[in-house]
């Protein structure tokens, strides 16, 4: 039997376990009550102000990136980082680095590296001043004077003056010195009344003949010696050529046995008192394959940084994100020209009405390579340029207008 005092402290501890949970309970309804409830009544006014501070995070962000975007341009420039030498690959063969018989892509290539001319072209082909300071002519437009820039000097340390351009030129008028040049410097007398200075005389006026002066010059102190019969053949042509351009002679090595594999490589170095400033690169390779299948294995392969006289990309190359294709304008024009002499194309409405009714649009799409249309006999970068003078483009309701006119009426069978 158990004892009434046992049970009634059983009792007692039991009751007071029940008061303890009951608070417990009351006491953890209140702390949800004031925590988590009441604040629950808060959630609101709390997740506007967090929006509010994430809007003006986010807009922070889009003004800072748009700065960065728009005015990252105004406060910095892309700049070439100096060393490095670059490799170019070029179609043709490397005979003469002098720029008065430099006529092939590779010739002429590694002329305008090594020589400087008195006038040279920007990158937006207009002519500006290379060795030259200034020039300008006469009234009469037949007399040029051009005054050098000062302190110019020749690879070796030389000085270069206005009497190393006239022997360039002299050496060019002279029949025996067989320049590719000769007859378009017949007739211009050149002169040098002081060391900085050098007068051209025409025969006439000519307006062009500006772009006449970006022949390389060459050392009256080299070459002076030279009799002109052995001047094309000198071995300071494909040799030791000593000139005044962005990059110095360095060396020549010739590769391979066989006729269609054989291939020059030209290394130049930078010339530090190039009156453009030093080149960023630290070396300059020109490399001259006879075929286009060399030239683009060697491509390929990355042993070459460009390359040069491609006809189209080769298959292997198609798809390379790595490889970019230039097409770069040439300051020539194809142009296709009536025979006067024909009956029929004598009378000048007949031409008026054929160059009406010709697309030329679709004979250039037909081409199958890119070019630039020309609808003038002078391009936008000659001297002379004027668009009043284009050629009409195509309208064959007024070109049949100007047949039926003409009197060619069309037959039964559609043929005028």
């Amino acid at each position: 039997m158990i004892k009434r005092t046992t049970k009634l402290r059983v009792r007692r501890i039991f009751k007071r376990h029940k008061r303890h949970v009951e608070e417990i309970g009351t006491q953890a309804e209140a702390h949800l009550e004031r925590h988590l409830f009441r604040r629950l009544e808060r959630l609101g006014q709390v997740r506007r102000f967090m929006a509010t501070w994430t809007m003006f995070f986010v807009v922070l962000m889009v003004g800072l990136v748009l700065e960065t975007k728009y005015m990252g341009n105004y406060y910095l420039s892309l700049q070439p980082e100096p060393g490095g030498a670059y490799t170019e690959g070029i179609l043709g063969s490397f005979t003469n680095a002098n720029p008065i018989y430099a006529t092939s892509a590779a010739d002429s290539s590694v002329a305008r590296l090594v020589f400087s001319g008195l006038l040279t072209y920007n990158a937006d082909n207009r002519l500006v001043g290379d060795l030259a300071q200034t020039w300008q002519t006469d009234s009469r437009g037949v007399q040029y004077t051009v005054h050098l820039k000062s302190g110019l000097v020749w690879h070796d340390g030389q000085p270069l003056t206005s009497a190393d351009v006239v022997f360039t030129y002299q050496v060019i008028q002279n029949a025996d010195a067989k320049s590719p040049l000769f007859s378009s410097w017949q007739g211009i007398s050149v002169t040098a009344p002081d060391p900085q200075t050098v007068v051209f005389t025409l025969p006439s006026a000519l307006s062009s003949f500006p772009y006449s002066l970006t022949t390389g010059i060459i050392p009256k102190h080299v070459l002076d010696g030279v009799p002109m019969t052995q001047m094309r053949s000198s071995a300071f042509n494909s040799a030791n050529p000593v000139g005044a351009g962005p990059f110095k002679w360095q060396a020549i090595e010739v590769h391979g046995d066989k006729p269609l594999e054989r291939e020059e490589r030209i290394a130049l170095s930078p010339n530090e008192n190039y009156n453009g400033g030093k080149p960023k690169l630290e070396k300059f390779i020109v490399r001259c394959f006879r075929n286009e299948e060399t030239l683009s294995k060697s491509f390929a392969r990355r042993e070459l940084n460009g390359a040069v006289g491609f006809e189209a990309i080769p298959t292997e190359l198609n798809g390379d994100k790595d490889t970019h294709s230039y097409n770069i304008p040439l300051n020539a024009e194809v142009m296709v020209f009536f025979k006067m002499s024909n009956t029929i194309l004598s009378d000048v409405a007949v031409r008026r009405a054929l160059l009406l009714a010709t697309d030329t649009n679709e004979v250039i799409t037909g081409l199958g390579y890119p070019v630039i249309p020309a609808y003038e006999p002078l391009l936008k970068s000659s001297v002379g340029f004027d668009k009043k003078y284009a050629q009409a483009i195509i309208n064959q309701n007024e070109a049949n207008r100007i047949l039926e006119g003409a009197g060619w009426k069309v037959g039964s069978g559609g043929i005028r």
